[in-house]
């Protein structure tokens, strides 16, 4: 955020790379009064005591670097998979919470597909509660807390996911059973038609919890996908096979006119029904190798196999 005259302007400027709905330079304002709220907390000892660099000499994981140019003098902080104080954390969060950087991160919430859950508590974004945090990372004690305090179960963020499909997603089985337990609907749907068990089988997994309390192993949404479409674009074949013995029907079809079938022989060519560039990135297959031989032909036998007893 930039300042002038001794004061925020509430300026923000975004410079996004790869992974990311924004890719380029944008800028938006905000209140310049919450902005000088924001570049208060920068303003004390403890901020300008923190070391420069926290690592915890992890090869994997993100990267968040902030610089801070106040009063002549300037700070450069590198955290490395959240390695920092927690304080440095929480603050680090406000900057992405008051700038709203999930707009660039993942563009307008209402429009993401179900295939971006699973990072969309990592950073701020907005509707995003408490329960819905605590049940995407499995933190079962705060979840337990949170709902014995009365906490809104059915309440959705931006998108219009709950906390149930937060955890689904997740393959938090706890939780979600906490979830489930406290009377949350296992069909409560999102405004684009997705449920919790879908969400569960886009991250490649088919939950038994839901299904057994009644959710509907056959719901579309507005694209016509089944949770057996999504578990087939992963090549799942253990969960595949678990979907059908459920009941899931292996030939209904999505707006397209595509099956399970479909999803599985595309996304095996690098060419899924599913692909998101903000997730994703650029498969690079030139052939259709996306999927290990072995895999790929006993998920697809199975779907042939439910497709012909339905004849």
């Amino acid at each position: 955020m930039r300042g002038g005259m001794g004061r925020a302007a509430g300026t923000v400027t975004w410079n996004g790379g790869s992974y990311v709905d924004a890719v380029g330079k944008r800028e938006a304002r905000i209140d310049p009064v919450v902005a000088g709220d924001l570049l208060g907390k920068f303003r004390t000892k403890e901020f300008w005591a923190y070391c420069g660099d926290y690592t915890d000499n992890g090869l994997d994981g993100s990267s968040t670097e902030i610089t801070v140019a106040m009063g002549g003098r300037t700070r450069t902080i590198s955290d490395h998979d959240e390695s920092g104080p927690e304080a440095l954390q929480e603050l680090l969060l406000d900057v992405d919470r008051v700038a709203d950087s999930h707009r660039w991160r993942h563009g307008d919430p209402a429009n993401e597909p179900i295939a971006r859950i699973d990072r969309d508590t990592y950073l701020p974004k907005p509707g995003v509660t408490p329960l819905m945090v605590a049940a995407a990372e499995n933190k079962v004690g705060r979840v337990k807390q949170l709902i014995a305090g009365g906490a809104n179960l059915k309440e959705t963020d931006a998108s219009g996911w709950s906390a149930l499909m937060y955890a689904a997603s997740s393959s938090n089985s706890i939780a979600l059973q906490l979830l489930l337990k406290a009377g949350v609907d296992p069909n409560q749907r999102s405004p684009h038609g997705d449920s919790a068990l879908m969400a569960s089988c886009v991250s490649g997994s088919w939950d038994d919890d839901l299904v057994k309390t009644g959710a509907d192993v056959n719901a579309q949404n507005w694209e016509g996908q089944t949770a057996l479409m999504l578990l087939a674009a992963r090549d799942e074949t253990d969960e595949i096979r678990n979907a059908l013995k459920a009941g899931a029907d292996a030939t209904l079809k999505d707006v397209l006119g595509q099956t399970a079938l479909d999803y599985l022989k595309l996304a095996s060519c690098g060419r899924s029904p599913l692909y998101d560039r903000v997730t994703d990135g650029d498969f690079g297959y030139t052939k259709c190798t996306a999927f290990g031989a072995d895999d790929l032909r006993k998920a697809k036998s199975l779907l042939e196999d439910a497709v012909r007893s339905k004849k």
